[in-house]
Order: C-alpha cells, then structure tokens, then sequence
C-alpha cells in the first residue's frame, strides 16, 4: 500500500510509533496504523503521564506522584533526558521509562528532581552503575539498542 501523507499525520505516526515501541518494537507500520493513530497515543500518553489526581503526593515510595510525573515527562521533553560525557543528548523515544536518579534501593526519594526520563538502555546502564552486583547488566545486554531516526 502507497499512501501520501501531510505534515501533522506523519508527525503522529512518529509519536505513536514511538509510544508503541513496547508493543511493537519492530515498529511495523501495519501495525502501528492498525492500532489507531489518534487514540492509541492518546490511552499511551495517560498511561506514560498518569491520569487523575493520582496518590497522595508523597515522596516516600517508588511510585512517583501524578503530579510530578506529568512534570518529568514535560520538563525532559518525553526523550531520553540521558547526557553523555561528552555532552550529547540521547534523546531516544524508544522505550522509555522513568528513572530514579537516587536509586530508591538506596534511599532515594522520589521527587521531580530525581527523577528523570530515560530509554530502557540508558535505565539499565545507571543500574548497572548504580548496583554492579547485581544481574542487571546481563539482563540489559539483550535489549535492543534504540534505532536512530
């Protein structure tokens, strides 16, 4: 199939794309057009950010609050917000999660500013960094590596 398509249709796809790299991490576009652009990122995008008032805001456990969520995936700009050494963004949309900058294993709270948006690939390098016994490194060598647009 041959379809031509504007500006703000393609810029969805890419979004849902994206959004559905979980689902569909081959990013097959039968398969992503068959799930429905428009309300596919829509229930993506409640799930990713939260929907209601959420709990009751507190930084005491794992679960980030509504609230702040929604602030993390809008200040990181819903991309991998990991820098490298040499300065450069990753900015992946490809599987991404929010991490915990102060592992809450080792006490973190969970606040706006230690959390951030990251790819699956950056969240499992910090837990490898951060815990270097664990089996989070072999786990992390079989994800795939976040294709580049």
């Amino acid at each position: 199939m041959r379809v031509t398509v504007g500006k703000e249709f393609a810029d969805d796809l890419a979004k849902v794309k994206a959004a559905l790299s979980h689902q569909i991490p081959d990013g097959n576009l039968e398969k992503v057009l068959h799930a429905c652009l428009k309300q596919m990122l829509h229930a993506v995008e409640k799930r990713r950010k939260g929907s209601g008032k959420g709990r009751d805001g507190s930084t005491a456990g794992r679960y980030v609050p509504v609230d702040e969520r929604r602030v993390v995936w809008e200040r990181d700009g819903e991309s991998c917000a990991f820098v490298s050494t040499d300065g450069r963004r990753c900015g992946s949309t490809h599987q991404l999660e929010l991490h915990h900058i102060d592992p809450f294993a080792k006490g973190g709270q969970t606040t706006i500013k230690l959390s951030a948006v990251v790819c699956r690939r950056h969240n499992a390098f910090h837990a490898a960094r951060d815990f270097p016994d664990d089996a989070v490194p072999r786990r992390a060598r079989s994800w795939p590596v976040p294709p580049t647009s």
